[in-house]
């Protein structure tokens, strides 16, 4: 998955999908910003 995204605040986020459907499929990611 690529996606861009603007970021002001450094540190470990959780990028995710609010449907259950989808949150079951893998669309739940950690990822660190520095």
């Amino acid at each position: 998955m690529t996606f861009d995204f603007l970021a002001g605040d450094p540190g470990d986020w959780l990028f995710h999908c609010h449907t259950v459907y989808h949150l079951e499929r893998g669309t739940a990611r950690a990822f660190e910003y520095e």
